[in-house]
């Protein structure tokens, strides 16, 4: 039931449950949601974070550039999730961060394959690396626009691998 909510699998009655099929339609959905609301969240927390938040962000980069080296998918979604969620947590908007938290869960899968089918990981290492430079800088309005690229380029990257691979299963 679990896997149902979170949009991994459908369950037929009689019949059992069937891995969900990513589609191009939903990925646009998810990213241009979130390309909307995280900008705002950033640019009301940005200025808020403290010394300490930006020593666990930085460990959390580190942790997430030796996962993506060491090859080990099933942190990434989280790392990328806990990173994202760090630079909100001052925001003051609590409904828009817990609608991002589920945008951010419902991406897991989504992140994770556009970080291993695309040129992703050094795409993510960087533009993370840049965010958090440009919030510790205070060039805050910067951040916000990396930030929104960030995140449409990320979905824009997933939706055309799977245009192509799904207009290439048609042609077989």
């Amino acid at each position: 039931m679990q896997l149902e909510a979170e949009g991994l699998v459908k369950i037929h009655p009689h019949r059992g449950a069937i891995v969900s099929e990513l589609s191009t339609g939903e990925v646009q959905e998810l990213f241009e949601l979130r390309s909307l609301l995280e900008p705002r969240l950033l640019k009301a927390s940005a200025r808020h974070l403290t010394r300490n938040d930006y020593e666990t962000i930085n460990q959390i980069l580190r942790e997430y550039s030796a996962e993506l080296r060491a090859n080990h998918v099933r942190r990434w979604g989280e790392l990328n999730t806990e990173l994202h969620m760090l630079l909100y947590r001052h925001a003051g908007q609590p409904r828009t961060l817990a609608i991002v938290a589920n945008l951010l869960q419902e991406c897991d899968r989504h992140t994770r394959l556009q970080l291993s089918l695309t040129d992703g990981m050094r795409r993510a290492e960087t533009e993370h690396a840049e965010l958090l430079r440009l919030c510790e800088s205070g060039q805050i309005a910067a951040a916000c626009s990396l930030l929104k690229k960030h995140i449409e380029s990320a979905g824009n990257s997933l939706q055309a691998y799977l245009g192509s691979h799904q207009k290439a299963d048609v042609s077989q």
